[in-house]
């Protein structure tokens, strides 16, 4: 079943990522639950996302490479996924910054 499951992660893209966010926010809520401290919220959220953009992405590759060997990669998913990957982290270290001036935990 666990090999299965993995190879299937593998192959689908959409499951790959979303198996990403739930591990990242599930580490992230555990944290949270053990500190009673909601500092690292947003930035595992944003981590979550910038972490699902780059794993997609190697994704993409594999497949792509697996399917058309003698073909180049397409540029756009590859940017696409740069971009969301830099947008993700400017946005997860402004509110980590934000919330490390906040003087309440909230």
């Amino acid at each position: 079943f666990c090999t299965t499951s993995l190879l299937m992660l593998g192959r689908n893209p959409v499951l790959l990522s979303a198996a990403v966010i739930g591990g990242v926010n599930a580490a992230g809520y555990v944290y949270t639950a053990a500190t009673h401290s909601h500092k690292v919220t947003d930035a595992c959220g944003t981590g979550a996302f910038v972490a699902s953009a780059a794993v997609t992405c190697f994704a993409f590759v594999k497949n792509h490479r697996a399917a058309f060997p003698k073909q180049p990669l397409p540029l756009r998913p590859l940017i696409l996924g740069g971009a969301v990957g830099l947008w993700g982290t400017r946005l997860g270290f402004f509110l980590f910054q934000r919330i490390m001036k906040s003087d309440k935990d909230m």
